[in-house]
């Protein structure tokens, strides 16, 4: 009968290294094999990839970003000279991605690249390409492409609006590396040119791929000063319904003497458009706040047109004509 003292100490010596724990590790601090599985029989270890244990506790605890971390270490770890690419290496540097679940649970899909062939297990697939090594570099502690190089590959998918999202977002985070305010840092139209010039010219080596004119487009079209997803995806539909091109995070001076950021703004004609999304607005603190902004920006002049994530990517048609009758007042 498996000795619950054993095992609890079992789980509690995983607990005490860097995870996911391999079996090797586990060999070196004195714990063998059989006990491993003792433990995993009795529910207390779980298994990130084969050889490779978290506690259960830790497992159970951990969000599906934790998760993808773990399985990422795990794969990183299995497949030397590997580094973290495309979503996964996107969600270490904080970059929008759009992965479906993996289908060995909820984490999203971990994703590596290395020299040599492709190599697919479910929830893996380890990439074999050519990457110069100016775009692989340490992020944390894990190896992974660079901020430039993880927003081209995450952005070669199918969906414009989706490339021109990753794009904005990768162009702000690079302008942030440098900017102590990057809201007005981005203000600054040579500050986009810059980052435009940068990423047109990580994607030359891409010519022949047949994604690249969409990456390419989403980079001229991108705006370092788009703030959010559902801004950029918003922002796409307007210019494909041929609308009028907004300016993105403009301050504006308010009738009560306070300057606000709006998402976007056509100034010629006094227009506001707000891209709300779920977490903008979390508390009734928030919405007393919001209720005071908007009725300082009207009292300045401005209309201003709000929409959500349905009505701006689930069902544009319907903020496209909210902001074609308001353009046409």
């Amino acid at each position: 009968m498996p000795d619950p003292q054993r095992i609890a100490a079992t789980a509690h010596a995983v607990s005490l290294l860097p995870l996911p724990a391999s079996q090797a590790d586990l060999a070196a601090v004195g714990v063998a094999r059989g006990r491993i599985r003792a433990a995993r029989d009795a529910g207390e270890l779980t298994p990130v990839r084969r050889g490779f244990w978290v506690p259960t506790s830790v497992w159970l605890a951990a969000t599906a970003a934790d998760r993808h971390e773990l399985e990422l270490r795990a794969a990183l770890r299995a497949f030397p000279g590997a580094w973290a690419s495309r979503s996964s290496a996107a969600r270490r540097l904080g970059l929008p991605t759009f992965d479906e679940p993996s289908p060995v649970g909820d984490q999203p899909h971990v994703h590596l690249s290395r020299a040599g062939t492709t190599w697919r297990e479910p929830g893996l697939t380890v990439h074999g390409n050519e990457v110069p090594e100016a775009f692989i570099e340490p992020i944390g502690r894990l190896l992974s492409t660079n901020l430039v190089r993880t927003a081209i590959e995450t952005a070669a998918v199918p969906s414009p609006r989706r490339a021109l999202a990753v794009i904005d977002a990768a162009m702000r985070l690079h302008v942030g590396k440098d900017a102590p305010d990057v809201r007005w840092a981005v203000r600054d139209p040579s500050c986009r040119d810059r980052a435009c010039a940068l990423f047109d010219a990580a994607v030359a080596p891409f010519s022949r791929h047949r994604w690249v004119t969409t990456v390419r487009e989403a980079i001229q079209l991108a705006d370092p000063a788009a703030e959010s997803v559902l801004e950029s995806m918003s922002r796409w539909s307007i210019m494909a319904a041929e609308l009028p091109a907004p300016q993105c995070g403009v301050p504006l001076l308010g009738d009560d003497g306070v300057v606000y950021w709006v998402d976007l703004l056509w100034e010629d004609r006094r227009l506001i458009g707000e891209a709300d999304g779920r977490a903008k607005y979390t508390s009734v603190d928030d919405l007393v706040a919001e209720k005071r902004r908007q009725e300082a920006l009207s009292g300045a002049g401005y209309q201003i047109v709000r929409w959500g994530w349905d009505e701006g990517v689930t069902r544009p048609e319907i903020m496209i004509e909210r902001l074609r009758r308001a353009l046409r007042s």
